[in-house]
């Protein structure tokens, strides 16, 4: 099982030619079964939800990465949350667009850059659960009130959203975990199958920021 590494051609050719069984999470290859999530429509949900509650002026704490082998899980969230802005009538300006390096202590820096902005957002959406964190920091140093003044959503919901209340699209990892092993075994018990692609479901959970 390969966990959100990506490898190149070459790599790919000898797993296949030595018929060594793979499964890869959160990116695909053909000639490979896997396992991942459909992050456009993550980004999507983060927009709906931050328009249907009102706010008019919604940014984004996004992750910078490289991969050219795969497409960028920050770009493709971006995508969805931009497009769904758009679907209810709101724009995603570039200066409410914060691209860096991944960090709580970096999205904190983020949202105070877009908080000191002549119209800071009143919606944030977070690449992940640890940025979201970021962002609640700076909220909180701002004296701004959450989700009053500017609502916070992350994406993951890793356990530490639940004890800090963070909205959240949840991605189903421990089931990820599972499927990835049972199309595993179904590779080694049946390996003239064709590869499977599977696509786990995302979900909202509400709690205090948002």
């Amino acid at each position: 099982i390969v966990m959100s590494l990506p490898f190149d051609e070459q790599v790919a050719k000898r797993l296949l030619s030595r018929e060594l069984a793979t499964v890869l999470v959160e990116f695909t290859r053909p000639g490979f079964s896997s396992v991942g999530i459909d992050d456009v429509q993550g980004g999507t949900f983060a927009g709906e939800y931050l328009a249907a509650r009102g706010c008019t002026r919604c940014a984004f704490v996004g992750e910078a990465q490289s991969a050219s082998l795969t497409e960028v899980q920050a770009a493709q969230r971006l995508a969805g949350y931009r497009s769904s802005l758009q679907m209810a009538g709101l724009e995603l300006p570039d200066e409410y667009v914060s691209i860096a390096p991944y960090g709580v202590e970096q999205a904190r820096q983020q949202a105070h850059a877009l908080f000191s902005l002549p119209q800071p957002p009143d919606g944030i959406f977070a690449h992940s659960d640890f940025q979201a964190i970021g962002v609640l920091k700076a909220a909180r140093e701002r004296g701004l009130r959450v989700p009053e003044d500017v609502a916070v959503i992350g994406f993951d919901d890793v356990e530490t959203a639940d004890y800090v209340g963070l909205t959240t699209i949840r991605q189903p990892l421990f089931e990820s975990g599972q499927v990835a092993v049972r199309l595993l075994l179904e590779r080694l018990n049946h390996p003239e199958r064709s590869a499977q692609r599977v696509i786990l479901p995302l979900t909202i959970v509400q709690r205090e920021t948002a």
